[in-house]
């Protein structure tokens, strides 16, 4: 296949790039031109086309059975889009709906890959496509969190490198009509088998399906609150990772699945079966969904904690959390600690993420009747 990855140097976008062309794909990267400032997220250290020329991918030999891979980046730019079969976006979900303004019109009928979807990302890069004057693609496929963790460690020397594989991976679609589609495309590109892709009814089943941005948003906002990522080691060590988190994200959850029980939306999982079916081992002897769980776990107790530009929480927060409490507030549904951790952040920023963040507002979907809404994202 011809692909455009978006996010050329990013570590989710390299490590994903280096598999498809050791598997044969053509592929190509884009970043954007120029540094996009978003209220809310820090500015990272900048670095050149030609600092990151090389593509170079390491494994973690404990956790996943191949060898390293290097290549070149092949760049592309926003006129050869319509000359691939996909384009991924693996850049955060806070640029979705700029670069949909970008690139909607050189994309037109180009299937859209989401590689973490966060809440209602693709459709937020659809509406702001659609806008422009020769429309968008005609489908998208959303993973609600990527299908591998891989991390760009400063030590590393330029390097990415590749942890874990998840083995199931949740995903959607838009229009749902494409569900067949889809499968053989997560299957075709990263080799996961179609028993193993978990496909959820519609993009909002899968927005709800947020326990990584929970995760993401709490642990995030106490460590940085601390300082702990100023000189960071384990990103699951008993500093980084306490009970006392593990306590508020299922706060969080609970808030959540009221809101989501608010639109039809049931069964989604709790931090204690994401656990258990993300990060899957045959070693397991230890209470799955509690701290120590990440503390010992052979794989878990080795992620490496971010600098703190880094942090995952940035997005989650205005990109998920808002989100969520927009649904909320929709649905006239009590959620004090799912605000309470926004105003915290809010703080902590000094930003208004609910202004800055996506909502049913900019999302445009504020105006349908709750008993509706599942229904706008089957169509």
């Amino acid at each position: 296949m011809k692909v455009a990855i978006l996010g050329g140097g990013g570590q989710t976008g390299t490590a994903i790039g280096a598999k498809l062309i050791r598997q044969g794909h053509k592929v190509w990267f884009y970043r954007f031109p120029a540094w996009i400032n978003i209220p809310g997220v820090p500015k990272r250290p900048k670095k050149s086309r030609t600092e990151i020329e090389e593509l170079k991918l390491a494994i973690n030999k404990s956790t996943v059975s191949e060898e390293g891979y290097r290549a070149i980046h092949r760049w592309a730019n926003e006129l050869e889009f319509n000359r691939v079969d996909i384009l991924i976006f693996t850049f955060p979900s806070y640029l979705a709906e700029i670069l949909g303004h970008l690139i909607g019109h050189h994309i037109s009928g180009v299937p859209f890959l989401n590689i973490s979807d966060r809440f209602l990302g693709s459709i937020a890069f659809l509406k702001a496509a659609n806008g422009t004057k020769r429309g968008s693609s005609s489908f998208c496929i959303a993973l609600g969190s990527p299908p591998l963790l891989a991390y760009q460690l400063e030590q590393a020397k330029g390097e990415t490198i590749l942890y874990y594989q998840k083995p199931v991976v949740l995903i959607s679609c838009f229009p749902v009509s494409e569900v067949k589609r889809s499968l053989h495309i997560i299957n075709h590109l990263f080799d996961i088998p179609i028993v193993n892709i978990r496909v959820m009814p519609t993009l909002l089943h899968l927005a709800f399906e947020n326990i990584q941005s929970i995760v993401h948003a709490v642990q995030d906002l106490y460590n940085l609150k601390k300082g702990y990522y100023t000189n960071p080691k384990y990103l699951y060590s008993p500093l980084t990772y306490t009970p006392e988190i593990v306590e508020r994200i299922n706060k969080v959850v609970e808030e959540r699945d009221l809101i989501a029980a608010t639109f039809g939306i049931h069964g989604l999982r709790s931090l204690k079966e994401f656990d258990n079916s993300t990060f899957i081992t045959s070693k397991v002897a230890y209470p799955v969904g509690t701290a120590y769980y990440r503390h010992v776990h052979p794989l878990l107790s080795k992620l490496p904690a971010p600098p703190y530009y880094k942090c995952h929480g940035f997005e989650d927060v205005g990109w998920s959390m808002v989100t969520l409490e927009s649904f909320g507030l929709l649905a006239k549904v009590l959620h004090p600690e799912l605000t309470s951790l926004i105003d915290e952040w809010n703080i902590l920023m000094k930003v208004d993420y609910r202004r800055v963040g996506r909502t049913v507002q900019t999302l445009d979907i504020a105006h349908i009747p709750i008993s509706q809404i599942t229904e706008t994202f089957q169509s």
